[in-house]
């Protein structure tokens, strides 16, 4: 166990707790971030590393592509640099939980279904991490965390993607030959890069561990464990349990082919080779990720932040557009009639209007005859004098005439201190009578002459009408008078 930095603060925030384990590009830590007091995972490179300038390339290299994973399956680094004092390290998500390797050493084999939903997991990070680019290339029961989740599920999480390098740092160390135990024959070739089939390689050792709770090739040294990978086939799995699915064993040994064209090409495919000889419907609760899925759909907490805020964003654009559509525009919809006037204030009363009505009197009259009045009187006053020619149909003034009557006495009682007056007669339209009876001729009133006037040293002398020339004055009379004249 290499604790040699253990509490060990990096960068000022970083404190190392405890070992974890090895890899092939650095040492594993469980740590804690000082400034928000969670828990991290910590890799560091070793310190004969630093001074490699290839080893420290590769390890940022790493640390660089592995970051841009972002699997649920991934332990994904958050943070990696160079501390003041050199060590060079990265950061990972906390890896609380207690390893594959651990939980097989407890509790021996697992339940098939078990094992197949971890597969599963497994090989959904496997897929993501190689739509990157990226293989696991060291992948073994040790690198793989388990987190329980109800009472028999499984959330999983693998780490150590891409660690550079084709063989262990030494061969000599057990962590070393615990690593061989999963490594594809191919790879004891110095030189040769990891791939997808290597990485089936790996998952089959895997699965055939938690079926029969132990490795199917074991060796005291390197060069023995090589040599079993390489030539010896692993002892069957029905020499460790009865009850596995027809088919099943097959489909780990297809896995577990010495030569990589005879595997599997991907984990997708193994999965889908495990699927069909298992049947784990209604089974106990787990927590599966999909084969294949988008990395870019992992937990990445900025990415869901910034989904969340452009659908908001989105909602409220959209409301403020309802809104305003749904008001009613004064500018557009209720439009200036160009011939309109402005309102004008009240003016006073001039009587314009009456006056202009009575100077167009006269069009009026001529227009319509039997509208004039045809009882003008005899006072002489010429209505028509102003305008000129009377309209025509109009009937002719009257001037004054008659004989002058004296009132004795005190006068009139209906005019009081009047004296001489003068009796006009009035025009008057005949009644008419029936047929065959005599009607009378009425003399015409005299209207030219004027009576002598008598003379003021000698009182005049008084005369009386009769009836027939006064007609008792109720103007039934031909003669009758209208009306007296001062």
């Amino acid at each position: 166990m290499n604790d040699g930095f253990k509490d060990k603060v990096i960068a000022d925030k970083y404190r190392i707790d405890s070992y974890l384990g090895a890899s092939r590009s650095g040492s594993l830590y469980r740590g804690t971030h000082l400034l928000i007091g969670s828990s991290v995972t910590i890799k560091v490179l070793d310190r004969d590393g630093v001074t490699d300038e290839s080893a420290a390339a590769g390890f940022s290299a790493e640390a660089r592509a592995v970051s841009k994973i972002a699997h649920p399956n991934v332990l994904n680094i958050t943070d990696f640099g160079q501390d003041v004092d050199g060590t060079i390290y990265a950061v990972l998500e906390d890896s609380s939980g207690e390893s594959l390797a651990e939980r097989i050493e407890e509790e021996g084999p697992m339940l098939v279904v078990s094992a197949v939903r971890i597969i599963r997991q497994i090989a959904s990070a496997l897929s993501s991490s190689r739509s990157r680019g990226l293989h696991h290339g060291s992948l073994a029961a040790s690198k793989v965390l388990l987190t329980r989740v109800g009472d028999t599920g499984e959330m999983v999480k693998i780490f150590d993607i891409g660690s550079f390098g084709s063989l262990p740092r030494n061969s000599d160390t057990t962590n070393d030959l615990d690593e061989l135990a999963y490594t594809a024959p191919e790879l004891f070739v110095y030189g040769t890069k990891p791939d997808e089939r290597s990485d089936v390689y790996s998952l089959g050792v895997l699965i055939y561990e938690m079926l029969a709770g132990e490795k199917p090739f074991s060796g005291d040294t390197e060069n023995e464990l090589m040599q079993r990978h390489n030539q010896v086939p692993p002892p069957p799995l029905v020499a460790f349990r009865s009850d596995l699915p027809e088919g099943l064993e097959t489909v780990i040994l297809e896995a577990l082919a010495k030569d990589p064209a005879k595997r599997y090409a991907t984990a997708d495919e193994f999965v889908d080779a495990l699927n069909a000889v298992i049947d784990d419907e209604g089974s106990e609760e787990a927590i599966v990720v999909p084969v294949g899925a988008d990395s870019s759909a992992g937990n990445n907490i900025w990415k869901t932040a910034f989904i969340v805020l452009a659908g908001i964003s989105i909602l409220a654009f959209g409301l403020i557009y309802y809104t305003n559509s749904g008001q009613m525009d004064p500018a557009t919809v209720l439009q200036t009639d160009a011939n309109s006037q402005p309102v004008q204030p009240l003016n006073p009363a001039t009587g314009m209007p009456e006056r202009n009505g009575l100077a167009s009197a006269p069009q009026v009259l001529a227009a319509d005859p039997d509208s004039l009045p045809q009882d003008i009187g005899g006072d002489g006053y010429d209505p028509w004098a102003n305008p000129g020619t009377p309209p025509a149909g109009a009937p002719t003034p009257i001037g004054p005439g008659g004989d002058y009557v004296t009132i004795p006495g005190e006068g009139s009682v209906f005019m009081p201190g009047v004296g001489d007056v003068i009796l006009v007669p009035k025009i008057v339209t005949p009644t008419p009578t029936p047929d065959g009876s005599p009607s009378a001729t009425p003399k015409p009133a005299n209207t030219n002459t004027q009576p002598p006037k008598p003379d003021a040293s000698q009182p005049p002398k008084e005369t009386k009408p009769t009836p027939a020339e006064t007609g008792s004055g109720n103007g039934t009379g031909p003669n009758d008078q209208d009306g007296v004249e001062a």
